[in-house]
């Protein structure tokens, strides 16, 4: 469950309560995301998604490690996201909370293809190697 938390400064925050729950891997990354300013997530959608293009386009057969790229640029996605919906804290519902919503949405089912993607490709690397 998330909760909206202020602080000293009258600055409000998303936060994840796990109590008496073990974190997952979504809620670490969560975590992570929200306790990274902007100019990280930027940099990790830009770099992520210029390190896959780069890689496709320099080494197609390395489809994998591209894929591994787009991972880290899905979770800037996903932080730069949700920090919109924190920051929008005026109206709790309704059409302009929407398109952050989609957009995270977006970047989850991404991140987690990216990942499987990135996964199974370089099992097949390794094993190709392996099984003739």
């Amino acid at each position: 469950m998330t909760e909206i938390v202020t602080d000293g400064d009258g600055a409000e925050s998303l936060e994840l309560k796990t109590e008496g729950a073990e974190p997952t891997l979504f809620s670490v990354l969560a975590e992570r995301a929200r306790g990274h300013p902007p100019a990280h997530l930027w940099g990790a959608t830009l770099f992520g998604a210029a390190d896959a293009l780069a890689i496709l386009i320099a080494y197609p057969a390395a489809w994998w490690l591209a894929s591994a790229a787009f991972v880290l640029c899905a979770f800037g996605v996903w932080g730069l996201a949700d920090e919109a919906l924190a920051e929008d804290g005026f109206r709790p519902s309704g059409r302009s909370r929407l398109f952050p919503r989609a957009i995270r949405a977006i970047a989850v089912v991404g991140g987690i293809g990216a990942t499987l993607v990135a996964g199974f490709g370089l099992m097949a690397a390794v094993l190709g190697g392996l099984i003739h």
